[in-house]
């Protein structure tokens, strides 16, 4: 399931059916930019506007969650589609997280490489003086 063969897919049918992205932006209640973002391959349809989709451009569910036109039997089974949707789930949480993390190491990296060359510069070795006044009374 990528977004792109999805965006493709969308952007195809839309074409076929001679609708504009305004005209299914406004049979979904979405924006058009919603739709231009899809066929970009920049996002993908939320899960709730999956069917919606699907009816106003005549396909199934499945074919826009594999990106292509599929045949399917009778009965549309969802326990694969919601497998895909979880899987999909799953490596953008784990793409995510992955980012996460590498930006934290640079983030780590750079503050060793400052902290380096500001203790090399003696930026550390200031002279600390402390006096006391002590008053007898």
């Amino acid at each position: 399931m990528h977004q792109t063969d999805t965006g493709a897919l969308i952007a195809k049918l839309r074409k076929e059916r001679n609708l504009t992205q305004k005209q299914l932006a406004d049979q979904l209640h979405i924006s058009d930019r919603t739709i231009s973002k899809w066929e970009r391959g920049a996002g993908f349809p939320d899960v709730s506007l999956l069917e919606p989709l699907a009816d106003a451009l005549h396909c199934s569910v499945v074919s826009l969650l594999e990106g292509r036109l599929v045949e399917e039997p009778a009965e549309i089974d969802v326990r694969s589609a919601l497998a895909v949707l979880i899987r999909e789930s799953r490596s953008a949480l784990r793409r995510d997280w992955s980012r996460r993390f590498g930006i934290l190491c640079c983030l780590l990296i750079a503050g060793f490489v400052i902290f380096g060359i500001l203790d090399r510069s003696g930026a550390f070795l200031q002279k600390v003086e402390r006096s006391y006044t002590v008053g007898i009374w």
